[in-house]
């Protein structure tokens, strides 16, 4: 395999991986993917969202308010507290390679107005621009749902730079 196409395989692989954790799980598909470019910024160059529940710390907080201890979310993280300023919280992993001039990956995002998750995600680009952390970040009219997230798929790849085949 020549030095091109294995370059070329092992990145078009990094963005796989990229895309196919924006699917993992309900609650954590882009998330994945900025924890994994934000802690492997030499490995990932960029990190797409499609409704994705960037700043975990609120989301640890909303959803496992008043729950018990065996609630998903305090078994996978532990509480807020536990977590803010580790490699999970990465608006505060973002803001630290920023200020630190390190190697940034390119971060995008896109949510509907009328997502359920739309306050979040807000709230976490508003927390990404105070740590002054450049995200694409994309609005429109849609819900949380593939009605809504495949007309941006294109779009992302696009914003990606990759040339069509």
């Amino acid at each position: 395999m020549s030095f091109l196409a294995s370059s070329i395989s092992e990145i078009l692989a990094r963005i796989i991986v990229l895309f196919t954790a924006i699917t993992v799980h309900e609650y954590a598909h882009g998330y994945v993917a900025y924890k994994l470019a934000l802690n492997f910024p030499e490995k990932y160059c960029a990190a797409g969202g499609f409704a994705s529940p960037l700043d975990i710390l609120s989301v640890i907080d909303s959803f496992t308010k008043d729950q018990p201890q065996n609630h998903p979310f305090k078994v996978a993280f532990g509480s807020s507290d536990d977590i803010r300023g580790t490699k999970h919280d990465v608006i505060d992993l973002a803001g630290k390679l920023k200020k630190e001039g390190k190697l940034m990956p390119r971060l995008w995002s896109v949510v509907g107005y009328n997502d359920f998750g739309y306050p979040q995600v807000k709230g976490a680009m508003e927390k990404f621009k105070a740590a002054d952390v450049e995200v694409t970040a994309l609005y429109d009219e849609g819900r949380h749902g593939f009605d809504m997230w495949d007309g941006y798929i294109e779009r992302f790849f696009d914003w990606l730079g990759l040339e069509r085949v």
